[in-house]
C-alpha cells in the first residue's frame, strides 16, 4: 500500500536524492537556490511512501514565489522537481501527488496562479497551458558592422565605446549582490530575489552570471549557460542605451570560441531592453518558457492588464466573461486605466479553464473563432520569467 502525505523534514536528504537519480543531476549544485547548503528559498514537498519499507517512491515541490507586477503582488507556486523512481512509475503517484497540491492550495486561498517549466502535453492533462511569451534576439557580426556601427542609428555605438567594456565573473568583487538585487527590483515585473541568495539565483540549473563593466565601474551583468555562452538567458543594464556597445564587445569576446552569434531572451515587460534589440538584432523569435493554471482569473488580469497599458495601447472597451466557473467583468477606459469586477453579466459567454487560458495567455487565441473576441491590445498578457526565476 502506498501513503501520501507532506515529506518529513528527515526525509529531506532522501528527496534530494531522489531527485538526483531521477533527472540526472546534482540537485545541491544545479538547483543551489533551492536544495543546497546553509539558507534557501522555501519549498514544500508531497510524497509518495511504501507503508511497508518507508520507501520514498515519489515526490512533487511547490515553490512558493512573490511577483510585484506594476503596482500590484501576485502569488504564484511553481510546481517543480516531480520525480517518480523508476521501479514504481506508470502506478499514478505523480497524478496523485499534483492533485492532491492543488487541491490543498485552492484551499488556503494565498495562489493566484500555478506555474512550471516541463513539457506541455505532459501536463496539460492537470490544466496547465501555456503561458505568455517571452523575445529571444540573435545578434551577430552583421549585426556590429552595419547596424550598430551606423551613425544614424539611434540605438547604435555613438557614445557608446564597446572597448571600454570588460566582463568578469559575477559576485566577485563587494556590492555586486546589491546591485543585482537593485536592477531586478527596478523592473516593472520582477519575482523577488533575496540578497542573500541572488548570487545562487543567477546561478540556476548550469548558469553563470557575468559581470559587465566600463572603467571598472560595473553597469549590469548577464546571465548565461554554463556549457555554451552565446546563449544569454538574461541581461539586466543600469542604463539600457549600452546594449549596443554589450553586444558588440560580447560578440567579440565570444570569437576566440569559435562563436560569430549569440542570442538574448528578454522579457516583454523590459520595454527598453526589447525597444533596443529589436534596433539592431538579426531576428527576433517569439517562445513560451511557462505552463501555468490560473487560480484566480479576476487576480490575474487586475495584474497584468495596467501592466499592458504601460507598455502599449489598449483599446477602449468592455468584456464580460465566466471564466472557469469564476465570473469577470473588465473595462478599459480610454485613457488606459483598467477596472476588474468579480462578477459577470447574465449573457456572458463561459469559458472552460482550458479556453479561458487559451483566449488570455495563449499565442494562438487570435486565430480562433470560436473564443469571444478581445479589444485590440488586451491579450495575451505579457507573462513570462527569467531563467532564473524558474523552478
Amino acid at each position: 500500500m502506498t501513503i501520501y502525505r507532506d515529506a518529513l523534514p528527515s526525509e529531506h536528504d532522501d528527496i534530494v536524492d531522489l531527485i538526483n537519480y531521477a533527472f540526472g543531476m546534482q540537485a545541491q549544485q544545479a538547483l543551489a537556490k533551492a536544495y543546497g547548503d546553509g539558507e534557501v528559498l522555501e519549498s514544500r514537498h508531497k510524497v509518495a511512501v511504501d507503508e511497508t519499507t518507508g520507501r520514498i517512491k515519489a515526490s512533487v515541490a511547490v515553490y512558493p514565489q512573490t511577483v510585484h507586477v506594476g503596482d500590484m503582488t501576485l502569488h504564484a507556486m511553481f510546481l517543480g522537481c516531480v520525480c517518480v523512481h523508476p521501479r514504481f512509475r506508470g502506478e499514478g503517484h505523480m497524478g496523485r501527488l499534483i492533485r492532491m497540491w492543488h487541491d490543498e492550495l485552492r484551499v488556503e486561498g494565498d495562489v493566484d496562479m500555478m506555474v512550471l517549466w516541463g513539457l506541455r502535453h505532459r501536463y496539460a492533462h492537470f490544466g496547465y497551458a501555456p503561458c505568455g511569451y517571452g523575445y529571444t534576439y540573435e545578434i551577430n557580426r552583421s549585426c556590429v558592422k552595419h547596424a550598430l556601427a551606423d551613425p544614424a542609428e539611434p540605438r547604435g555605438l555613438a557614445g557608446r565605446d564597446p572597448a571600454r567594456l570588460s566582463f568578469r565573473p559575477f559576485f566577485t568583487r563587494d556590492g555586486d549582490a546589491e546591485l543585482a538585487v537593485r536592477l531586478n527590483d527596478a523592473r516593472l515585473v520582477h519575482a523577488e530575489r533575496p540578497l542573500p541568495l541572488v548570487g545562487r539565483i543567477d546561478s540556476y540549473l548550469n548558469s553563470e552570471a557575468v559581470a559587465v563593466d566600463r572603467d571598472g565601474e560595473t553597469i549590469g551583468y548577464l546571465v548565461r549557460a554554463v556549457g555554451d555562452p552565446s546563449v544569454v538567458r538574461e541581461i539586466a543594464l543600469a542604463d539600457p542605451a549600452d546594449a549596443g556597445a554589450v553586444s558588440a564587445r560580447y560578440l567579440e569576446s565570444l570569437e576566440p570560441r569559435g562563436r560569430s552569434s549569440f542570442t538574448v531572451k528578454v522579457t516583454p515587460t523590459d520595454a527598453a531592453l526589447n525597444e533596443r534589440f529589436s534596433g539592431f538584432s538579426e531576428t527576433a523569435t517569439v517562445g513560451t518558457v511557462c505552463r501555468c493554471l490560473v487560480f484566480d482569473y479576476a487576480r490575474l488580469l487586475a495584474c497584468w492588464l495596467p501592466v499592458a497599458a504601460r507598455l502599449w495601447r489598449l483599446e477602449p472597451g468592455r468584456l464580460s466573461l465566466v471564466l472557469g466557473g469564476q465570473p469577470v467583468t473588465v473595462e478599459v477606459g480610454g485613457d488606459g486605466s483598467v477596472h476588474v469586477e468579480r462578477s459577470a453579466d447574465p449573457d456572458a459567454p463561459a469559458l472552460s479553464d482550458a479556453d479561458a487560458q487559451d483566449l488570455i495567455m495563449g499565442l494562438g487565441a487570435r486565430y480562433r473563432r470560436d473564443l469571444p473576441s478581445a479589444p485590440a491590445g488586451w491579450f495575451p498578457l505579457p507573462v513570462d520569467w527569467y531563467w532564473p526565476d524558474l523552478n
